[in-house]
Order: C-alpha cells, then structure tokens, then sequence
C-alpha cells in the first residue's frame, strides 16, 4: 500500500490473466494459420512455375517463349519472398498473360497440341486467380497487430 492506492500486479487480477490467455491462444492460431497459408501459396507458385516453364520450353522456337520463361522468374522470387505485393503482383499479372495467351491459342491453332496447349493454359489461369485470395489473407496475417494486454487493465489500482 503506497499512498491509499492497492497495486494489483497481473498476477492478483484473474481477469487480467485470462485475457492474457486469450491473446496468447489468438497469437498461436495466427501462426499456425499463416504457416498453412504460406505452404499452400508457395505449393501453388511453384506449380505455376512447372507449368510455365515446361510452356516455355515447348514454345521456344516462339517469341513468347521468353515472356513464359520470365514470369517462372518472377514467380520463382515470389515463391521465395512470400512478399504480399511480389505475389498479388506477379500472380496477377501471369493471369492477364495466361487470359491472353489462351485466346491467341484457341483463335490461331486448330490442332491437337494447340487444344492440349489452351487446357494448360487455362488451368494456369485458374490456378493464379485462385492463389489471389491466399495472398490476400497473407497480407492481412502481416499487417494485423495482436492485441496486447494493457499494463493499467481495468481494475489494476484499487482505492481503499
């Protein structure tokens, strides 16, 4: 007792205590849930990396091959940085590329590896739009500050 005031540290005070809890227990999910998230991404990535790279290597008597060659690049430094802004970016713009490259396949090929070459592309497509809402959810992981228990909780000084 200093002064009339009753100091009551955080371990006297069990609501202070099971808030504590609490914000440990949302700390934990958070990284169990960002952990889960980064593999799935990094897992989806590196398919589109696959993908693009044996595309590339099929075309590369053609111009474009260069530009699918590229994006594995870009695609590889997103799969390693796991940067929210690198992935939204780079998948973002490998769908615009995939969207593209799809309808010049089907409007100037007729064949059967032009029919096999638009499957792949279109599930490239799918699978990069598909990533973007893990990337989002990545952001939100990294930007979201846990709640931390106040120093002065409700209840830490008493008057008697």
């Amino acid at each position: 007792m200093r002064f009339g005031l009753v100091v009551a540290g955080p371990a006297e005070d069990p609501d202070h205590i099971r808030s504590h809890d609490a914000v440990l227990d949302r700390q934990y999910e958070m990284r169990v849930r960002s952990a889960s998230t980064r593999r799935w991404l990094r897992a989806g990535i590196v398919l589109l990396i696959v993908s693009e790279l044996v595309v590339g290597v099929w075309q590369y008597m053609f111009d474009v091959a260069g530009l699918g060659l590229g994006f594995a690049v870009a695609l590889l430094f997103a799969a390693v940085t796991l940067d929210n802004r690198i992935v939204g970016g780079s998948l973002v713009s490998f769908a615009v590329y995939a969207a593209v490259h799809f309808v010049y396949q089907v409007l100037h090929f007729t064949d059967s590896a032009a029919d096999r070459m638009g499957g792949v592309l279109i599930l490239e497509f799918l699978l990069a739009v598909g990533l973007l809402p893990l990337s989002h959810r990545l952001k939100q992981r990294e930007t979201r500050a846990p709640a931390r228990p106040s120093a002065a909780a409700p209840g830490a000084f008493d008057r008697r």
